[in-house]
């Protein structure tokens, strides 16, 4: 209980005592004015007689003269409880130190903040970061950002308390984002991370190993480097068609600000060499490895490749001019590959495990520490750098082995069967076919955009009615209409409205949406169906399903902008279509403002 809940209950005791006495006083003075009114007099008196000046009143609860009432205020019981807190602090710190930790936790508070170490009214901290075990708290601290360092110093203080008195580290240590604090609690309590089950191992996976015919080769000098990387770049010379395949990672000192202290480089075309380059060793980079770098034939692959070579750029003056990498993401690759959704984590353990069924097994303490720049790099290091871009090369591999994800463009035949996502990778919110027309606008919302990422759908199914169509906008209210009941947050129509707002006797009803939105239904798969091996994206659909689009005579699958200027040369009868479209679109506007203001 806080110094404000603390002065209620002092007031609320106070005013229960003096209801009490009150009440006793009053009770004593009816006693004593009903023992008056009992006694036979010769005279007629009144009530007022036995009042007068005889019983005064007892007064309220404030009355200095009286009962004088009075409660501390919050700030008064704020330094007496803070001087009773500090005067046991030193007893109360030996006491908890003298415990065995059980359990620890932490956790970050952003409420009592809010009420403390305030200049003009504005907070100085953004957090108060709390250890405890599973009775007391072991400590605290104000902290300015989510950085580690800030909580590190009080957490290797409890660590070295246990030690000091002869206990053994916390079994268990809970948080709210063990992925984010693991890291912090493995270096001060390094037993929480030994005899650990891996996540990924518990679900079947097997880890990633290296090969046994595997060789880590490091070039310590310019005429090493040279020796082994200049064969890569020959064949290239000779042929300016053919590419190489470089899966590149690099590794640097938590103490280095600026460029990286080792490169791993795994050549597709040599797979049992592996070569780590100290680049930190070099003012200048080797020829052969500068040329596989800035080379249009030289694919280098690798997870956040694009941030390595930006770190090699500032610290080599040779790349400063260098506009750009021929790179691939492991990321968008395997997006392109639908291994992950693009909201998914893209990290190279996620994607080793959704591209292989394999783990990465490896100490992240190995990475976090400044080991990577001395003369003989020690064995372990070496082969935490040689496992990641292992792994890079081994994703890659499979994601290359994989088709290209289909997807939804604007080039899809019209009456393809499409589900419609809540959000990007979200759940499904509709079923429905691309429709025939694919006019300018529908009821307001612009359709053929620039980039060309909108499409109409024919809704025939509503799976989610309470999901957002995110291009039907509710119009603002006009002054004294009241709002809809059924409106979003984001304020668009749902597609349980605009269902309710069709007159189709089928039930269908238009959308506008996003392609990025679309995925093809594969409710109802036809096993008899072949895919047509061609590039077109259509020919990725099976062969029935594209054979039976048929499109209205005289209207093209799709109109670009220039087609639509130039529509009336397309003859008279889709003049009038576009009329009749054009009055059926204001007249479902129309209708659907009307339901939205009702």
């Amino acid at each position: 209980m806080g110094p404000t809940g603390f002065r209620s209950l002092l007031l609320e005791l106070h005013t229960l005592r003096f209801n009490i006495l009150q009440s006793q006083y009053l009770e004593t003075a009816f006693e004593v004015v009903h023992g008056h009114h009992a006694e036979p007099s010769t005279t007629q008196t009144t009530l007022h007689d036995h009042f007068s000046e005889r019983i005064p009143s007892f007064g309220d609860f404030g009355d200095q003269q009286g009962y004088a009432g009075s409660v501390p205020g919050e700030r008064y019981l704020t330094k007496m409880l803070n001087k009773a807190v500090e005067r046991d602090e030193h007893d109360a710190n030996q006491h908890t130190a003298c415990l065995a930790p059980d359990q620890i936790s932490i956790d970050d508070s952003h409420k009592v903040n809010k009420h403390l170490a305030k200049i003009d009214g504005m907070s100085l901290f953004s957090a108060l970061w709390t250890l405890m075990d599973s009775r007391y708290i072991r400590a605290q601290v104000l902290t300015l950002t989510k950085a580690h360092d800030e909580r590190a110093g009080p957490l290797h203080a409890v660590a070295d308390s246990i030690k000091k008195y002869g206990f053994l580290e916390p079994p268990i240590a809970f948080s709210d984002d063990p992925t984010k604090d693991k890291s912090l609690l493995y270096d001060a309590f390094p037993s929480l991370s030994q005899n650990l089950t891996p996540t990924a191992a518990a679900h079947g996976l097997k880890p990633l190993e290296l090969p046994s015919t595997l060789q880590i080769v490091t070039l310590g000098s310019i005429e090493l480097a040279e020796q082994a990387l200049a064969p890569l770049m020959a064949p290239l010379d000779l042929d300016p068609s053919s590419y190489l395949c470089l899966s590149i990672d690099a590794e640097w000192n938590m103490s280095r600000r600026i460029g990286v202290s080792i490169l791993q480089l795994a050549p597709h075309s040599m797979p049992d060499f592996i070569y780590i380059v100290p680049v930190h060793r070099y003012q200048r980079l080797p020829t052969s490895l500068l040329r596989l770098l800035v080379s249009k034939q030289v694919f280098k692959i690798g997870s956040n490749v694009k941030g390595d070579l930006t770190r090699l750029q500032k610290q080599f003056v040779q790349l400063s001019d260098q506009p750009g990498f021929n790179v691939v993401e492991l990321k968008e690759y395997c997006i392109q590959r639908g291994i992950i959704t693009r909201k998914e984590s893209g990290t190279l353990d996620k994607l080793l495990e959704k591209a292989t069924q394999m783990y990465l097994l490896k100490n992240a303490q190995l990475r976090r520490n400044d080991g990577w720049e001395d003369c003989h790099i020690s064995s372990e290091l070496l082969r935490y750098a040689a496992l990641d871009v292992f792994a890079s090369r081994t994703i890659f591999e499979a994601a290359a082995a994989m088709l290209l994800a289909k997807h939804i463009t604007h080039e899809t035949p019209h009456g393809t069967q499409v589900s419609i996502l809540v959000q990007e990778g979200g759940a499904i919110a509709a079923y429905g076919r691309i429709s025939a027309f694919q006019p300018k606008s529908l009821a307001g919302i612009q359709v053929a955009t620039q980039g060309k990422m909108r499409l109409v759908i024919d809704v025939d199914a509503v799976i989610s009615p309470s999901a957002a169509a995110i291009l039907h906008l509710i119009p603002p209210p006009t002054s004294g209409a009241a709002i809809s009941s059924g409106k979003t947050k984001a304020g668009t129509y749902t597609y349980g409205q605009l269902r309710a707002s069709t007159s189709s006797s089928c039930g269908t009803f238009q959308v506008v949406v996003p392609i990025s939105l679309l995925e093809f239904d594969h409710r109802n798969p036809e096993p008899s169906t072949n895919v047509v091996p061609d590039s077109d994206l259509s020919s990725l659909l099976p062969i029935s399903q594209v054979q039976v689009s048929h499109e209205p005579v005289g209207i093209p699958e799709c109109l670009d902008d220039d087609e639509f200027d130039n529509i009336e040369s397309l003859g008279p009868e889709v003049v009038d279509l576009e009329a009749e479209v054009t009055e059926l679109q204001m007249l479902e506007a129309q209708a659907i403002v009307e339901q939205a203001q009702t």
